[in-house]
């Protein structure tokens, strides 16, 4: 189970390294160009890690011995602007790259952006690696 852990924790590692290398590449386009006549957002993945929980037991010698008892994926509580916990939203489904919201959405903006995130880590990492399954709220992201 800590394989399994690790392996989702350092998925979580390559997702926000990914969106960093897209927001650098957009001050790149920004100060070769100038400011794009729209607001880039400011988003993040959620904050995650590892916690291993160890027993404690006494041995015939002086010293304990411990043991991996449980594993955990801990990730951080998301909660609205006025502390509540808010509902995710779905922005782009796994399968296309195509924005799930409706233009008329007030947060359209941000699955389109997120498509722009796709295409900008499909291009940089020559087709090897994009997030995809992007969900969550206006200032965090969530992957699954």
């Amino acid at each position: 189970e800590l394989e399994k852990m690790l392996i989702e924790a350092n998925v979580f590692y390559w997702a926000a390294s990914l969106l960093s290398h897209t927001y650098s590449y957009i001050s790149q386009v920004v100060s070769a160009k100038g400011s794009p006549p729209f607001e880039v957002p400011q988003l993040r993945f959620v904050k995650a890690g590892v916690a291993i929980v160890h027993d404690s037991t006494a041995t015939k010698s002086d010293g304990k011995v411990t043991t991996m008892h449980r594993v955990y994926l801990v990730e951080e509580l998301i909660e609205d602007c006025n502390g509540g916990s808010s509902e995710f939203i779905k922005f782009i489904h796994n399968g296309s790259a195509i924005p799930l919201l409706a233009e008329v959405d007030p947060l359209y903006f941000i699955a389109e952006f997120l498509s722009f995130t796709q295409h900008v880590q499909y291009e940089k990492t020559g087709g090897l690696a994009y997030v995809s399954d992007l969900q969550g709220m206006y200032t965090t992201i969530i992957m699954t």
